[in-house]
């Protein structure tokens, strides 16, 4: 099926969350991600299916902040209530 990830067409054979997240090799802590506009706790994401054509938004902590793993621009990418999931996400 094909699904975006960041915006980028992505081909994959996954059927939850967890498995595309082994398949993009996304490390263990420091990652929060989103599908459809809603933020989805690492706990879920093996009982998170995916669909044809998904919007997932896989944002990666950084020092000092956190960084969008995309090519565009933030504001482009996610809604303010989104980012605002994101950031809580990081800091609780």
């Amino acid at each position: 099926m094909k699904v975006l990830v960041n915006a980028k067409e992505v081909t994959t054979d996954s059927s939850t969350l967890l498995d595309l997240s082994k398949e993009l090799a996304l490390p263990d802590k420091g990652v929060a991600v989103a599908v459809n506009n809603q933020i989805v706790p690492r706990a879920e994401w093996a009982d998170t299916p995916l669909s044809e054509g998904a919007n997932i938004v896989i944002i990666k902590a950084a020092c000092g902040g956190w960084l969008i793993v995309t090519r565009m621009k933030k504001e482009e990418m996610l809604s303010q209530n989104v980012r605002m999931q994101f950031i809580s996400h990081f800091t609780d």
